[in-house]
């Protein structure tokens, strides 16, 4: 690719060798005040010619220029929760209870990157309960990631990063139970063929909504296996158990555990505009649901995503 020294060089050499045949042109005819006149037009036209001849090379150059520097620049890999990315994502979610209640809600997520280590992600959503006939907010998750160090291997330990999370209690019956405050770590193992483990570990804390009564402690742990497939661009699974244990507090007393298990699976439409698609199921308790004066929720639930998401 051409630099800019060399372009405003040619450009100098096209504008002497044509206004040489304009002198030229100006000494055979110099009689002639027409033609004088004619010559010096030619002269302002063939600088006006060498300056746009110039400023269109530099402009292609830098074109080209970015076009490289956004052809070096990493592809998204949805399947990796390390990657710091920015993105906005909207679709439909479908929760299903025992007693055939259900909450149909529009989810949106943005997530926005911070420079090359930092990330704050939120999530949320509106929708409709059935049994109630309400309409309000569901659980609103808000959470930051911090990349400590992260390396590209075929095998190995790859790096690590902090998480905080933050999930506030929803208004609809259901989503309305505990306010989570969570913080932890997410190290990477590449196990090989596309295969990578991310096993979460973060220490919890639960309010009951509003913050009004604290309700215990206790650990988080949720390994995250991500597998990269062919059956799609960018198609990728994530299979995602979660299980939350607290050892302190009300639910420490009560000996609270639950687990879940996440399904993930999404791909590209195009370079920047991915889906992404979710299946939760429980184990047992729906913690979630818990509050000091109800109890748990005794409704065992699971949820359906369907998600599009544009990058940046």
């Amino acid at each position: 690719m051409l630099n800019y020294n060399q372009i405003i060089g040619q450009s100098e050499n096209i504008m002497e060798s044509l206004a040489a045949i304009c002198n030229e042109n100006h000494n055979l005819e110099q009689e002639t005040s027409t033609m004088k006149s004619s010559t010096r037009e030619c002269k302002s036209s063939i600088s006006l010619l060498s300056l746009t001849f110039a400023a269109a090379l530099i402009l292609t150059s830098s074109i080209t220029s970015a076009e490289e520097q956004k052809g070096e620049k990493p592809q998204i890999d949805a399947s990796d929760p390390t990657r710091i990315v920015t993105f906005i994502g909207l679709g439909p979610k479908y929760t299903q209870y025992v007693d055939n209640s259900n909450v149909k809600e529009l989810q949106f997520s943005l997530t926005v990157g911070l420079g090359l280590k930092d990330m704050i992600m939120v999530e949320g959503g509106y929708g409709n309960q059935s049994a109630t006939k309400k309409y309000g907010m569901t659980t609103t998750d808000i959470r930051h990631f911090h990349l400590f160090k992260m390396d590209q291997v075929d095998k190995g330990y790859r790096g690590w990063g902090s998480a905080f999370q933050l999930n506030l209690a929803g208004t609809l019956p259901g989503t309305d139970g505990q306010n989570l405050l969570g913080l932890g770590a997410t190290p990477a193992f590449a196990l090989g063929g596309g295969i990578d483990l991310y096993p979460v570990a973060m220490v919890m804390n639960s309010w009951d909504k509003g913050f009004g009564t604290y309700n215990g402690g206790g650990l988080n742990f949720s390994p995250m296996l991500s597998i990269k497939m062919d059956y799609w661009d960018g198609a990728f699974v994530n299979i995602w158990p979660q299980y939350t244990r607290f050892f302190w507090g009300n639910l420490g007393d009560l000996d609270a555990g639950g687990g879940q298990l996440r399904l993930v699976t999404g791909g590209k439409f195009t370079p920047t505009l991915l889906w992404r698609a979710l299946a939760f199921y429980p184990f047992d308790k729906n913690l979630r649901g818990y509050d000091y004066k109800g109890g748990f929720d005794p409704r065992g639930r699971q949820a359906y995503l369907f998600r599009i998401e544009q990058y940046f």
